[in-house]
């Protein structure tokens, strides 16, 4: 990571737009044939608000999402699952911080890297 840098580690959220409420003040009506209680691609053209259903499967692949991001982190750096959590609610580490949490290996420039040509165009 570069000394001047800053490391970001954001958590994991999801947002729906509900559209129900413009449709009916441009008088337009969404018609659909809905099939089972977890189908719920059409909803926000059917509804103001989110359904239960529709919450929990939402909720299920934000929970899912998240435990992924944490096990792959745990993995690659060996850090422990608490640990992990804990730099996640923080989110945003300086350079010496994320260097002393074991988010990263070490702070310099590209030009510093071992076989890097300074006079290289870049990619």
């Amino acid at each position: 990571m570069a000394p001047s840098g800053m490391l970001l580690i954001p958590g994991v959220r999801m947002e729906v737009t509900f559209y129900k409420g413009l449709m009916d003040r441009l008088g337009l009506e969404f018609d659909a044939l809905k099939m089972g209680k977890y189908k719920g691609a059409v909803r926000a053209y059917c509804r103001k608000d989110m359904s239960q259903p529709l919450r929990d499967s939402l909720e299920s692949l934000v929970d899912d999402t998240y435990q992924e991001m944490i096990a792959e982190i745990v993995a690659d750096r060996h850090l422990k699952d608490y640990q992990v959590k804990t730099h996640l609610d923080r989110g945003l580490f300086t350079p010496a911080d994320a260097k002393k949490a074991g988010l990263i290996d070490d702070t310099l420039y590209a030009d510093q890297l071992s076989g890097t040509d300074s006079k290289r165009p870049q990619a």
